[in-house]
C-alpha cells in the first residue's frame, strides 16, 4: 500500500505531507518527553515534600450527612418543624412536603462539606448535634430548609502511599513543563524567506 501511495504521489500532496510531518514531530516530542522523564523521574523525597506541602488541603475537613426538607416559604418550614415536634418522621415529611430534588428520597443529601453545599445549610448543620433537626427555618437562595443532621466526621487524610501515583504524575508534569520552557527560551528562531 505504501509503495502504491508513493507511486501515485499521494505522499507529496500538501495536506498528506503536512499530516505526516505533524505526526513525525509529535512522535519525536513524545519520545523526547519519555526519555527526559526516564532520566528525571520523581523521587520519593520530592513526592514527600509535595505531599507535606499539601497536607492541609488533602483532608481534615469536616463532612456532614444530613436530610433536607426544602419548601418555598418560612411558614411552610415552621409547619414542618411543628409536625416534627409532634413526632412525624423526617423522611416521610420530606416525601410529602419537599419541593427540592431530595424530597422523593426522604430528603437525603448524602455526605457534603462546606465546599460542596450552600453556606446557610453548612452553618446550620455545623451548629447542630447528630440526630437533631433544625428548630428554625434555614433560609438560602433556594428557599427555606428544615434539616436533620444524621452524622458528621472528619475527612481522612489520604496516606502518602495512596497519593504516590498522583504525586509522581504532578511532579513529572511540572519537571517536563519546566524543561520545555527552558528549551523554548534557549531556542534560536531563524526566519526563512
Amino acid at each position: 500500500m505504501g509503495d502504491e501511495a508513493r507511486a501515485q504521489g499521494v505522499l507529496t500532496e500538501r495536506t498528506i505531507a503536512a499530516q505526516l510531518e505533524l505526526a513525525r514531530v509529535q512522535l519525536e516530542a513524545r519520545a523526547m518527553a519519555t526519555r527526559f522523564l526516564e532520566k528525571n523521574a520523581a523521587t520519593d523525597a520530592e513526592m514527600k515534600v509535595v505531599y507535606d506541602q499539601n497536607l492541609s488541603r488533602l483532608g481534615g475537613e469536616q463532612q456532614f450527612r444530613a436530610r433536607n426538607i426544602l419548601v418555598n416559604t418560612k411558614e411552610e418550614a415552621e409547619l414542618v418543624i411543628k409536625q416534627l415536634q409532634q413526632g412525624k418522621k423526617f423522611a416521610d415529611l420530606a416525601k410529602e412536603r419537599a419541593s427540592g430534588p431530595t424530597g422523593p428520597n426522604g430528603g437525603d443529601l448524602g455526605w457534603f462539606t462546606s465546599q460542596t453545599m450552600v453556606q446557610p445549610v453548612v452553618q446550620a448543620v455545623s451548629a447542630m448535634k447528630v440526630g437533631m433537626y433544625s428548630t428554625e427555618p434555614v433560609k438560602s437562595e433556594f428557599g427555606y430548609h428544615v434539616l436533620l443532621l444524621e452524622d458528621q466526621r472528619t475527612q481522612d487524610v489520604p496516606s502518602f502511599d495512596a497519593m504516590r501515583a498522583d504525586l509522581k504524575t504532578a511532579i513529572e508534569r511540572d519537571k517536563l513543563q519546566k524543561h520545555i520552557q527552558e528549551l523554548i527560551a534557549a531556542a534560536k528562531v531563524v526566519e526563512s524567506r
